[in-house]
């Protein structure tokens, strides 16, 4: 996993990437020195709960993926199955090119998740 993450923080603005459990659990991460894992574990879990809930109540089934645009970068997180990829990025990022590489990395990382089982 932290071989896939890494090869993901190598593309051009790709600032960090985690794999985290729906309760903010950080199973792997390659993220800069700025970024927090355990901040971005804890705001990644807090926004995919308060997000299903949400749904929920509107009935949609679930999360594939989400995106949150802030004043100095994007949150991009994708369903992996038991888990989910947050990928943080600067702001000014070609999110078209940046989310082929990340459907990618999250193939990769639900391929690999079931070998692991």
């Amino acid at each position: 996993m932290k071989r896939i993450l890494a090869e993901l923080v190598e593309n051009v603005g790709v600032r960090g990437a985690a794999v985290v459990t729906r309760d903010g659990m950080l199973v792997a991460s390659a993220l800069t020195g700025e970024l927090d894992d355990d901040g971005i574990a804890a705001l990644g879990a807090s926004l995919v709960l308060r997000t299903v809930k949400a749904l929920d109540r509107l009935a949609i089934d679930g999360i594939e993926r989400m995106i949150v645009l802030g004043s100095r970068g994007k949150i991009i997180l994708v369903d992996i199955g038991s888990t989910f990829l947050i990928a943080v990025t600067d702001l000014g990022i070609n999110l078209d090119l940046t989310m082929l590489d990340i459907s990618g990395a999250a193939h990769k990382l639900r391929k690999a998740s079931r070998l692991e089982v």
